[in-house]
């Protein structure tokens, strides 16, 4: 005879909550894969991620190589967050060995401006490499003369913070076209195009719109982060968790079938 769980039990459920549980996986599996068609890019979603996951099942504990960079209101607090392992590398290997800032502002602005470029080219060898890390030079270089010494990163944003974030977003996103475009004579007609409105592009509506939505999805993932123990045991006893579970699943089960045959080969392999 079945044992009838104790109250609170989340261990098992009834034949309804179990039904509600397959209904929500189906239907979210069906959105999922309609709208997956239109807006997934399989080539580079979460490789840090499952790299960091992977060197955990087999006992590695590897560092976070990404620190929201694009909430980072200075040049040298952006490579400080974005691609931590790559920073410290050319921090350790070149620009220290170079000299770092031992001898003096000029020499200094020279160390530096030589790391990024040597930076770029460890990406490829190709122009549009070398122009994007000597852009991230000369970005460093303004911050040095324009605002001298560090700024204390463990200061939360604040909201008198923003228009910087957003300067700086701007220009990082301006410097990787340089990055992305095949040849340097790419790079300055897409910039041409940028500034003088004769690229020939259009309006990128849904461009735009996936973007505000991530922008929306990313704020509330901050707001709700803290909160997450709490809801996950809301959730669990709530009438509507088969519910809620059931979607959660079936959105990443067709999520990742959808990527799997999707997408172009990750750019890094490329270097």
């Amino acid at each position: 005879m079945l044992q009838q769980p104790p109250p609170g039990s989340t261990r098992a459920r009834p034949l309804r909550s179990v039904s509600l549980f397959a209904l929500a996986f189906a239907a979210s599996s069906v959105c999922v894969w309609f709208v997956a068609l239109r807006l997934v890019e399989a080539a580079g979603i979460g490789p840090v991620g499952m790299s960091l996951d992977l060197a955990c099942m087999f006992g590695f504990e590897l560092p976070n190589n990404f620190a929201e960079p694009y909430l980072s209101r200075s040049p040298s607090e952006f490579w400080r967050r974005w691609r931590t392992s790559l920073s410290r590398w050319l921090r350790d290997y070149l620009y220290i060995p170079l000299g770092g800032n031992r001898r003096g502002p000029v020499r200094t602005s020279l160390h530096l401006l030589l790391t990024m470029l040597l930076g770029g080219l460890w990406h490829g060898a190709s122009w549009t490499f070398v122009a994007w890390g000597g852009l991230h030079g000369l970005l460093l270089l303004a911050e040095r003369a324009f605002r001298p010494g560090t700024r204390d990163e463990a200061v939360a944003l604040r909201a008198r913070d923003l228009p910087q974030v957003v300067l700086l977003f701007q220009c990082v996103c301006l410097i990787w076209v340089a990055f992305r475009a095949p040849t340097l004579g790419v790079a300055l007609e897409i910039w041409k195009g940028l500034f003088t409105q004769s690229y020939g592009m259009g309006w990128p509506v849904l461009p735009v719109f996936v973007v505000a939505s991530c922008a929306v999805l990313h704020f509330v993932e901050r707001a709700l982060r803290p909160r997450l123990p709490e809801l996950q045991a809301r959730i669990a006893i709530s009438p509507c968790g088969s519910l809620l579970e059931g979607a959660a699943f079936g959105t990443i089960v067709t999520t990742a079938i959808v990527a799997s045959g999707a997408g172009a080969e990750l750019i890094h392999f490329q270097f």
